[in-house]
């Protein structure tokens, strides 16, 4: 019977392969885990837009609705720093905070009868901005909301 030497390339092919593949398994694994990461920073990021929104609207709700904030925007008039507001909406992984700001005296020119005694008088418009930031917990993602809004009053001595 004559021997045959047997030369192993079917092991050497077989090895090539498995390496191949788990290397492209490697690869793909990366590029799923980068992805995770990218949608998670898009929903922190939309989360913060939308929370800062919220906190936006609810301040700009209770400044034009509640005689309490003329309080605030009379500080506003009075000194140079914005005035911070008290936190409307609560979060508990995110720290947003308001602040109004008197920008400066339009002059008066908008005519206005008063019903009870018929004179006529003029009003004064007084321009705010209303800031409002907010920063996610770990303190990389951040938003800013800015909205101006008037407040008129009648003139003094008019």
């Amino acid at each position: 019977m004559k021997i045959v030497k047997q030369q192993g390339s079917a092991l050497i092919v077989s090895l090539i392969m498995l390496t191949s593949v788990t290397f492209l398994a490697i690869l793909s694994l990366q590029g799923s885990t980068t992805q995770i990461r990218i949608v998670s920073n898009l929903q922190i990021k939309e989360d913060m837009f939308h929370s800062t929104t919220r906190e936006q609207n609810h301040q700009y709700s209770k400044v034009v609705n509640d005689p309490k904030t003329l309080d605030d925007m009379f500080a506003a008039i009075q000194q140079t720093d914005p005035v911070t507001l008290e936190r409307v909406v609560s979060f508990s992984d995110k720290a947003v905070s308001s602040e109004v700001e008197y920008i400066g005296t339009i002059a008066p020119g908008l005519n206005f009868t008063t019903v009870d005694e018929s004179t006529a008088g003029s009003i004064t418009p007084y321009p705010f901005r209303l800031a409002t930031n907010g920063v996610d917990q770990a303190q990389k993602v951040s938003a800013a909301m800015i909205q101006g809004y008037t407040y008129n009053m009648p003139s003094n001595g008019r």
